[in-house]
């Protein structure tokens, strides 16, 4: 009977109803369709963010072992340099290490103390470098770089440094060989030949001193031996002051020494360092000094008279305005 009444029902029913009823399985297939796809490719998007995020993390990891190796050689770097200085060390400060090749860096820095023999020099230099690196330390400790004004006056050394580099380059660059040899030339041509002597001296303290070593030696005991042992100037070996001309000694010196003939042993000779005993081993005529000797001293001439040209030159690259010419405007 219920089935008898649901086919009557359904015989009943309008046309349009039956219409609209055979046309709903289609429209469920197709959003079916359409949602299956959605979800498609919202599954494919999430599967690519998560491949992207994992390389991602990938690249990530790898730099950071990348930095860690490249930050654990540069410290490895440092720690062997530090090894290294320590074991060339000749001092140390809070250790922190001063080298020989320090001393001697800083010793050929100084053209007054390279002219003099290193193991002269060695011990006030590294007294010194040794109370400059203290007195830093302490600068440091005390916060002393840290102020506005030290960092001022920083700022302004690097600014000179860079510039005074730069202008070196400028005024290098327009120097050639052939115009120092020239120069060289020139001067040679004009160069006036004076006497020079080569000699040696004993310095001692007293008269009495001076005049026992003069017995000596007119008794035969050998002048660079004897100077060895007994002079005060330790500058020279064997007392050997080598060639110079007059105006290169104090005159208490000079005057008396070149009075002297070539072989002649002075007597006592008295000066503001104590008494002298001299042997005059030459007398010459001074030669001009060879180019090598004299080519940077002639380089840094020559560049000083091409340095108004390349400043005006570089001036004339940039945008100066003189606002205020006087300190009375």
């Amino acid at each position: 009977m219920f089935h008898k009444k649901e086919k009557q029902k359904k015989l009943n029913e309008p046309v349009e109803a039956v219409a609209n009823r055979k046309h709903s399985k289609p429209m469920s297939f197709g959003l079916f369709l359409w949602r299956f796809t959605v979800v498609i490719l919202l599954i494919a998007l999430n599967a690519g963010l998560w491949a992207y995020a994992a390389y991602e993390i990938k690249i990530s990891q790898e730099k950071r072992e990348f930095d860690l190796r490249k930050q654990q050689q540069i410290l490895l770097a440092r720690e062997q340099k530090r090894k290294q200085a320590l074991e060339d060390a000749v001092a140390l400060v809070n250790d922190e290490p001063i080298t020989m090749a320090q001393v001697r860096d800083f010793v050929n820095s100084m053209p007054q103390l390279a002219e003099l023999p290193f193991e002269t020099v060695y011990p006030n230099v590294l007294d010194m470098m040794i109370n400059s690196r203290v007195v830093m330390l302490g600068a440091a400790q005390a916060g002393v770089p840290e102020r506005p004004e030290i960092k001022r006056l920083l700022s302004q050394s690097e600014e000179q440094i860079v510039g005074q580099t730069y202008l070196d380059e400028l005024l290098s660059a327009q120097v050639s060989e052939a115009e120092l040899q020239a120069l060289y030339d020139k001067e040679v041509k004009e160069f006036r030949r004076e006497e020079e002597i080569h000699a040696r001296h004993i310095l001692v303290k007293t008269e009495q001193e001076a005049k026992d070593l003069i017995i000596q030696l007119k008794a035969g005991a050998d002048f660079a031996e004897l100077a060895s042992k007994k002079s005060l100037d330790e500058n020279t070996e064997g007392g050997d002051l080598g060639y110079f001309t007059k105006g290169m000694m104090i005159p208490e010196f000079g005057d008396v020494v070149f009075d002297m003939k070539k072989g002649q042993l002075s007597n006592p000779i008295k000066t503001p360092f104590g008494w002298h005993v001299v042997l005059v081993e030459d007398k010459r005529l001074a030669n001009p000094p060879a180019f090598e000797d004299v080519r940077d001293e002639i380089r840094r001439a020559v560049m000083e008279t091409k340095l108004q040209a390349v400043l005006s030159a570089e001036r004339a690259k940039m945008n100066v305005q003189v606002l205020k010419p006087s300190a009375s405007n």
